[in-house]
């Protein structure tokens, strides 16, 4: 855990604090939870979420994350699937939430091309 906490104190002095490092992660991890695994007041236990959300705000790649907390993660996502109630929506939604869901790509494939400048 050490190691992990390393990684993400140097990370979030990189990144300004533990709110912008949080915000690199896309919501996939708490300031709070970045906050007490950098001072060493966290658990110990990080879920599979939070570990790709630190790979993710640091730009490691999540395997290497992973093994920090002797964990083994692959960098694939796992597949999103809706909760079944999603079933009842209509066809009209479902394009609403396709829309949603390709403008949220489309953006973040834009800040990807603006970082690698």
């Amino acid at each position: 855990m050490v190691e992990l906490q390393r990684l993400v104190r140097d990370a979030a002095n990189g990144a300004g604090g533990f709110r912008p490092l949080a915000r690199r992660s896309g919501g996939m991890v708490s300031v709070s939870t970045l906050n007490s695994i950098a001072t060493g007041r966290h658990s110990g236990r990080v879920s599979a979420s939070s570990l790709r959300g630190i790979a993710r705000a640091t730009g490691e790649p999540v395997a290497d994350v992973a093994a920090l907390v002797g964990v083994e993660l692959s960098d694939e996502m796992p597949r999103f699937v809706l909760p079944r109630r999603a079933d009842r929506l209509t066809h009209r939604q479902r394009r609403v939430v396709l829309a949603v869901v390709d403008a949220i790509l489309m953006a973040a494939e834009a800040e990807r091309i603006r970082r690698s400048r």
